[in-house]
């Protein structure tokens, strides 16, 4: 469960400013995302964060 602040917003992780993005996938993409993300314990944000 992610964690919130005093404010209901979610918490940072870090200290490192993240500018928004988006991306555009598939259904089928976003569920493979999802899977790979969740075999790491990752969100599928901090799992695109760590593919190099």
């Amino acid at each position: 469960m992610l964690k919130r602040d005093v404010q209901g917003k979610f918490a940072l992780k870090d200290d490192d400013y993240r500018q928004v993005r988006s991306v555009r996938l598939t259904d089928q993409g976003w569920k493979t995302l999802g899977i790979n993300a969740e075999c790491f314990g990752l969100t599928r944000s901090d799992y695109l964060s760590n593919v190099q």
